[in-house]
């Protein structure tokens, strides 16, 4: 179950937002007004879904993020503000370097807010060591392995990380059982999953492509396995509204989970 932040958290978050906005001169994204990354950063930790990859690979970031803005919204103003005016942060342990590629995006809302992508476009490309995140039309450079995430839940800081993932055969109903307990004990749960489950629902999938938070699982009769996640921007249900899915459905589509605590 998601817990909201502590309110210290939160009030000290639209401080640091309130002192930022105050600064006049351009940061390391040039492109990016000032202005839109302190809107977005509040409405961000006003409500932590509205944090959102949109058109960009990003969903590995998007989950990561989005687990940290719900417990430490101090620790995301201040990482995403030290990177637009330094154009580097830390996160606990994690150190988030941006290329020049990242650096100089040029604003395109329609493809991703501005803050979003100083947030989760300058954590995936520190990862990369040839290719750059440079666009949200960047595919293999915007890829994140279950081992990276978990690697990005421990250095910053979160204890109890856990890794049950498999990219190349599925998960079936007993492992999200498992994951749903740590999430109902107040823990994040980063679903590792096929698209499928999301959009034009079908029964099984060849490969995993995308991450999730998991927020509830409501039911898992044998014929009737329901619950809902975070991605894209909002909290969706699995399956579709109108759309039935079964254990064997669920194994088609589900790769295991990366796992963290609250911090």
């Amino acid at each position: 179950m998601f817990l909201t932040a502590k309110k210290e958290f939160i009030d000290k978050a639209l401080r640091d937002i309130a002192l930022f906005e105050q600064g006049g001169s351009a940061g390391m994204f040039y492109a990016l007004p000032r202005a839109s990354i302190a809107r977005g950063l509040r409405e961000r930790v006003a409500n932590p879904k509205s944090l959102d990859q949109n058109q960009a690979s990003l969903c590995g970031p998007a989950a990561f993020l989005y687990c940290l803005l719900n417990c430490r919204p101090d620790l995301f103003a201040t990482y995403v503000i030290d990177l637009y005016v330094k154009g580097e942060a830390q996160i606990g342990d994690l150190t988030i370097t941006p290329s020049t590629g990242c650096l100089s995006f040029p604003s395109h809302p329609s493809k991703i807010a501005d803050v979003d992508w100083v947030a989760l476009a300058s954590l995936r490309d520190s990862e990369n060591v040839w290719l750059q995140y440079s666009s949200p039309n960047d595919t293999a450079s915007g890829a994140t392995a279950p081992y990276v995430l978990a690697k990005w839940f421990e250095k910053a800081g979160f204890p109890g990380v856990v890794n049950e993932t498999n990219v190349y055969f599925s998960k079936g109903l007993p492992t999200l059982l498992t994951g749903n307990l740590q999430a109902f004990a107040g823990g994040y749960v980063c679903l590792l999953v096929n698209d499928n489950m999301l959009n034009e629902y079908r029964e099984s999938s060849m490969f995993c492509n995308h991450w999730v938070v998991l927020q509830q699982l409501s039911s898992y009769a044998d014929d009737d396995v329901r619950f809902s996640v975070y991605t894209w921007g909002s909290i969706r249900p699995v399956p579709p509204l109108g759309k039935k899915m079964s254990r064997d459905d669920l194994s088609g589509n589900f790769y295991g989970y990366v796992s963290a605590g609250r911090f």
